[in-house]
């Protein structure tokens, strides 16, 4: 069997996709796309036409790095359900939110080993009302997305298949990416952009 994957972009009056098959072990790319748009109305009518295409794929949706707070913390354990428990309690003084109105996640960017494995993570902090807003955007054009991620999370996957010795930057547009070795050491998104 197959899966269909759409990554979708949407900001600044322009919006991306690509469109890859996974099967038996081998990724293909299906289709990639750019469009502008100049208003709200247009994009919505640039995701229906698309949503068809898409249909049956599992869409993931990025917004713009620049929405999200970020913070670097390091777990002496690497087991991810521990660390989801972990994180509020190490964030809560760190951030100028209330964490109600956020959502929290988090990127492993590097598991030690030996007899003290430290997990160094991001965490990513999105406010509620811009995942609704962009939610409700894609939802008026009846898509659905599995997962929506910070901009530079796909930039980071990327760098883990490239291979590098010593240091890296990668930069997409206003994304980077610092990777040392098989580890990605920094994630950022620079400047603000209207979306």
């Amino acid at each position: 069997s197959f899966v269909k994957i759409v990554g979708l972009t949407i900001e600044a009056g322009r919006i991306a996709a690509t469109v890859v098959q996974k099967q038996f072990g081998k990724t293909e790319l299906l289709d990639s796309f750019t469009a502008t748009y100049g208003s709200v109305e247009e994009l919505t009518a640039i995701l229906k036409e698309r949503a068809r295409v898409w249909s049956g794929g599992r869409i993931v949706s990025s917004l713009p790095g620049n929405l999200f707070t970020q913070r670097t913390v390091t777990f002496p354990f690497s087991d991810r359900k521990k660390i989801e428990k972990a994180l509020p309690f190490e964030l809560e003084d760190l951030l100028p939110f209330d964490l109600d109105d956020v959502v929290l996640d988090h990127l492993v960017l590097s598991t030690g080993s030996g007899k003290t494995p430290e997990t160094k993570v991001l965490a990513v902090v999105l406010p509620k009302a811009a995942l609704r807003q962009h939610l409700n955007q894609l939802a008026s054009a009846g898509i659905d997305p599995q997962a929506v991620i910070p901009s530079f999370a796909g930039l980071a996957a990327v760098a883990k298949m490239m291979p590098s010795e010593g240091n890296a930057l990668m930069v997409c547009s206003r994304d980077l990416c610092v990777r040392k070795g098989e580890a990605v050491t920094a994630l950022r998104s620079l400047g603000a952009s209207a979306t």
